[in-house]
């Protein structure tokens, strides 16, 4: 799937998904309160898990390319 093509489908999700929020919430229900703690929830243990994998990234080469043909081959 392309890039525009995703980032498409992420935007309809996104949409109907804000929607569906944004009605339990004017409908004042009480699954509104579940629903945020639940992506609360769920965003809290992603940041923790993209935190983790970040911090376990390995360095980074420090040799610096010193032509655009290197570079596109430390690119790869």
């Amino acid at each position: 799937m392309s890039k525009v093509k995703a980032w498409f489908v992420a935007g309809l999700i996104m949409i109907f998904a804000g929607a569906f929020i944004y009605s339990l919430w004017q409908w004042q229900i009480r699954s509104y309160y579940v629903v945020m703690q639940i992506l609360g929830w769920y965003g809290f243990v992603m940041a923790g898990i993209n935190l983790t994998n970040w911090l376990t990234k390995d360095d980074p080469n420090t040799k610096h390319p010193k032509s655009y043909q290197e570079w596109a081959e430390y690119n790869k």
